[in-house]
């Protein structure tokens, strides 16, 4: 295969594999991505390697298999911050730094969560912030500050979240925003102006949208921070989509209704 033949293919595998991966196909993402990477091996395309082997660890966390993602992470991350690219140097390492975050957080491994996060933070502090990178970074800082008590950060986190979606009116970053907005609800238990009508109109939304789909869960049986990302992950697995209003009333009611006594 000629290398320009390669490279444009090595470009519509990964994007395949992206779409294929919010399209809850694991299967098909995850073939559509590994051709991706042994392409870009092909022509020394260092850059497509490494976002290709970061959206495949990405994969496989969501398909639990956490500590498989994790090495593959620990891996190529050396590689991305040694790169005298500057487009590697610069843009690797933000997104498998924020992969490593999530990984190690859905691991439950949260003092790992922690030190990559402050790990990323000396990246941005050290090559300048870049929305595109910030995007995949914000959305997972809100729930690992908010499993580790400081809402303070998490807020700060969740307001730079609404920013780069603002920026890029993206509907997808948009609902990231929201969810960490929910997850903060959540974890102090009640925003200040929720009302009686909110509440009922989570409950509503929680009982015909979830429970179209399978039986409806007590919001109970997991803690209020928890549920933000299962909602996301039930979006996935169950190739539904809810609109930001949407999910915003559900994950208020299940974050009021799981501290309730």
């Amino acid at each position: 295969m000629e290398v320009g033949n390669a490279r444009g293919e090595c470009l519509c595998q990964q994007t395949l594999g992206a779409v294929l991966y919010l399209r809850g196909q694991w299967h098909e993402s995850e073939l559509a991505l590994q051709r991706s990477i042994e392409l870009a091996r092909s022509f020394d395309g260092t850059f497509p390697e490494i976002l290709g082997m970061q959206r495949l660890a990405l994969l496989e966390t969501g398909l639990r298999r956490s500590e498989v993602a994790h090495q593959r992470i620990r891996d190529v991350l050396p590689i991305a911050l040694a790169s005298t690219n500057q487009m590697v140097r610069e843009h690797t390492p933000p997104r498998l730094l924020a992969t490593a975050i999530r990984n190690r957080y859905e691991a439950g491994d949260l003092d790992a969560a922690a030190a990559y996060l402050a790990q990323t933070f000396a990246e941005q502090e050290l090559m300048g912030e870049c929305p595109t990178c910030d995007v995949m970074l914000y959305p997972v800082a809100v729930p690992v500050y908010v499993a580790l008590g400081d809402l303070e950060q998490a807020e700060r986190a969740r307001l730079k979240a609404e920013e780069v979606a603002l920026l890029f009116r993206s509907r997808a970053w948009t609902a990231a925003a929201l969810t960490c907005r929910g997850q903060l609800a959540a974890a102090r238990a009640t925003e200040p102006d929720l009302s009686l009508e909110d509440l009922q109109r989570g409950r509503a939304t929680y009982m015909k949208r979830c429970g179209s789909c399978h039986a409806l869960r007590s919001p109970s049986e997991r803690p209020a921070e928890a549920w933000p990302l299962e909602v996301q992950r039930m979006q996935t697995q169950h190739q539904v989509r809810l609109t930001p209003e949407e999910q915003r009333d559900i994950l208020r009611y299940l974050g009021a209704a799981s501290r309730a006594p």
